[in-house]
């Protein structure tokens, strides 16, 4: 810090969330009210203790269109549908392509829904190869320009999937039911929140949460983590959440 007109501490202890982190280096003790802002008046935290509720924040939706003017927001498509975001920058991050097969499999076989896949240039090759099968009703919408642009389309969606990215981070925040397959970071600091449901699903092996990049482990148990995280089980936690929400909606016959 020695370079700052006004250097703080950034306090890193165990579980504060990153977002946090940074309101704490924006509103230091030695503000004028001396009081931070607590994360948990923005956003829906997870609770504590496993067994209690999450705690929900004020805000029931993020006002993207008056926060991007200068982007086109994309519409939507009008079939029911669900995103797929399959990239991520880091390996420890990133699901295998035959797992996003195998649980886009359960989706179409069981609702019939759309799935949009989304991510940028790099991502493109991937969606290729997912849409060849056309029994997974996949199509693809990678590189169809900035990602705030896809803001309609994420909060419009049934629900989506991700790995640990940012991709995870802009569907919480735009409200959408997330689902993650996690891999080494730390749900603590860096699992993404919003004014929805996250829900991440982790392989939590001896070395779990490492945070890096890339594994250190060789042979059979290389990326335990995220290879582990297995697509049946996890439909099962979407479907016990979504399909039984959407089954519900006020209107249908069975409530």
């Amino acid at each position: 810090g020695w370079l700052l007109t006004d250097a703080r501490a950034q306090d890193l202890s165990e579980g504060i969330h990153r977002s946090q982190a940074y309101l704490n280096l924006l509103y230091p003790q030695t503000s004028a009210s001396g009081r931070v802002p607590d994360l948990r008046k923005f956003w829906t935290l997870p609770a504590d203790n496993e067994l209690d509720p999450p705690i929900p924040g004020d805000v029931d939706e993020f006002p993207a269109e008056a926060a991007w003017p200068q982007f086109e927001m994309l519409d939507p498509p009008d079939e029911s549908y669900w995103v797929l975001a399959p990239g991520s920058m880091a390996e420890s991050r990133r699901w295998g392509e035959d797992r996003f097969v195998q649980f886009a499999r359960h989706v179409s076989r069981e609702t019939g829904w759309t799935g949009i896949i989304v991510g940028g240039p790099k991502e493109a090759p991937i969606a290729e190869r997912l849409k060849q099968d056309r029994s997974l009703r996949l199509k693809d919408w990678t590189a169809v320009g900035p990602i705030p642009g896809l803001s309609r389309v994420f909060r419009r969606a049934k629900f989506v999937l991700a790995n640990d990215s940012g991709m995870a981070h802009f569907a919480a925040m735009m409200g959408a039911p997330t689902y993650v397959a996690w891999g080494a970071g730390d749900p603590r600091k860096t699992r993404p929140v919003g004014p929805t449901m996250v829900q991440i699903e982790v392989n939590a092996v001896d070395c779990w949460p490492c945070e890096k990049n890339t594994c250190s482990i060789s042979g059979a148990e290389t990326l335990a983590c995220i290879r582990g995280v297995d697509p049946d089980l996890l439909w099962r936690q979407v479907s016990a959440g979504v399909l039984k929400k959407d089954t519900h909606r006020s209107g249908d016959v069975e409530l």
